[in-house]
């Protein structure tokens, strides 16, 4: 039994590589058409001709291109958050994030013709609020907040965040990367500990500390 539990175990396995290498295959071609187009104009045909797929590999892995793009984005902000997260600051984790969405605006640029304002949030936002609260949680250790408060500053900067990326792409990046990170700078820095600081020395009652 032990040895058919293996064999099913293995299979299984080598079946999962095998499906995320297609799901790979098909989102390099994809990001590669968009590239050139916007996503809105982009069809299936054309996916699956420049990676060599057929059509029910496509449909047996998404159930149609927003479900592509979608998977495709989500590695994407995955990866570049990370990339922000393992920054000494959120300042200047947001500047790794401005140039990375100024390098590829093609890309964005692309996303956003084909997709709502709240799809492009939804891709962003709970990327975004994993590395506000990596940063928040940072300097909890030398100011005591509640657990409300933290979630509600992760929240709120989060959305500034955010919308303030999708404003930038929608309107063609009018603002230099540069002048952004400048005036992002402005806007937040220091401003986690000011806010730590308020929740730490509030005398509202029943409040879970984080120490």
């Amino acid at each position: 039994m032990p040895g058919v539990c293996f064999v099913w175990y293995h299979s299984f396995m080598k079946h999962e590589e095998m499906s995320l290498l297609t799901k790979q295959r098909l989102s390099d071609a994809l990001k590669k058409r968009m590239l050139t187009q916007p996503f809105s104009k982009i069809t299936v045909s054309q996916v699956l001709e420049d990676c060599n797929l057929t059509r029910p590999t496509f449909y047996y892995h998404f159930k149609d291109m927003n479900g592509l793009v979608m998977w495709m984005m989500q590695g994407e902000v995955f990866s570049l958050f990370h990339l922000g997260a393992d920054c000494p600051t959120f300042e200047s984790g947001m500047i790794i994030l401005i140039d990375h969405l100024y390098d590829n605006k093609r890309l964005f640029k692309s996303l956003s013709s084909g997709f709502s304002e709240k799809e492009f949030v939804i891709v962003f936002y709970s990327e975004a609020k994993a590395m506000t609260l990596h940063f928040i949680e940072k300097l909890c250790g030398s100011i005591p907040a509640s657990k409300a408060d933290i979630d509600f500053i992760a929240e709120f900067f989060t959305h500034a965040v955010v919308n303030t990326f999708l404003s930038w792409i929608e309107n063609d990046y009018p603002m230099h990367p540069k002048e952004l990170a400048r005036r992002f700078q402005m806007v937040l820095g220091g401003n986690f500990e000011k806010a730590l600081d308020r929740s730490a020395s509030s005398s509202l009652p029943n409040k879970n500390i984080i120490m």
